[in-house]
């Protein structure tokens, strides 16, 4: 076997080794387009999903108070009702006790005698 020079095969070599390098290069440069793509669309997508979220709160919020107007109604309507059904339980207990007092009065009077 009959060796090369050491010259060509160092050129041959360099040659590869700056091919290499290139290569990795082009790599390079493709994946920071890639990343910045990636960031882009990252950015777009959270402002996407901030507005949308924002539209939801606000649409929440506006539910929300109209519940709580509602319930608050409802409140207030329960409290009338409950104060009613109190009046009425003590002016029949009045009234029971008076009729109560007058059925029982003569006779007590009677049996004083």
């Amino acid at each position: 076997m009959m060796a090369q020079p050491l010259e060509p095969r160092v050129s041959r070599l360099e040659g590869a080794f700056e091919q290499s390098v290139e290569r990795l290069g082009d790599t390079n440069a493709r994946l920071q387009t890639l990343d910045q793509k990636i960031e882009l669309n990252f950015h777009a997508l959270a402002a996407t999903i901030d507005t949308r979220y924002a539209a939801m709160d606000e649409k929440f919020e506006t539910t929300f108070a109209a519940m709580e107007r509602k319930i608050a109604a409802m409140d207030r309507k329960l409290d009338s009702r409950f104060q009613f059904l109190i009046g009425a339980y003590v002016t029949s207990s009045i009234a029971l006790g008076g009729i109560f007092f007058a059925a029982i009065s003569p006779l007590y009077a009677h049996l004083a005698h």
